[in-house]
């Protein structure tokens, strides 16, 4: 009974390889008929935030500085550019990864089609 569950997942898994075979040949078959991916990334609307986002924490501790001659507390400022410098490290790790996948995935596709 296991051998013919084991036999049925087999054949799944061959089913679905071959019709991603089948997807990737057709996509660089046709691929100057796919639309262009238009708009912007969400990565780019948030590293503007980000900046817009220090650059005005910046020059509102400069303000409230030279106003009231006190200094932000430090842990706060701290705090805040650390969180900004994970977001930024997140977004940068998020796409290198995509990069690489897009580069394995290049890789990949000529040797599959010289197997054909």
């Amino acid at each position: 009974m296991n051998d013919k569950k084991f036999q049925k997942k087999l054949e799944k898994i061959r089913k679905k390889g071959e019709r991603q075979k089948q997807k990737a040949e057709l996509e660089a078959e046709y691929a100057e008929y796919y639309p262009h991916r238009k708009g912007t990334k969400v990565s780019n609307i948030m590293l503007v935030i980000i900046v817009i986002m220090v650059t005005l924490y910046t020059m509102a501790s400069f303000a409230l500085q030279f106003c009231t001659s006190v200094e932000i507390s430090s842990t706060l400022t701290t705090c805040f550019f650390a969180f900004w410098s994970a977001e930024i490290i997140a977004l940068a790790g998020i796409r290198v990864s995509k990069v690489q996948k897009e580069k394995k995935e290049e890789e990949d596709l000529p040797e599959s089609e010289g197997e054909g």
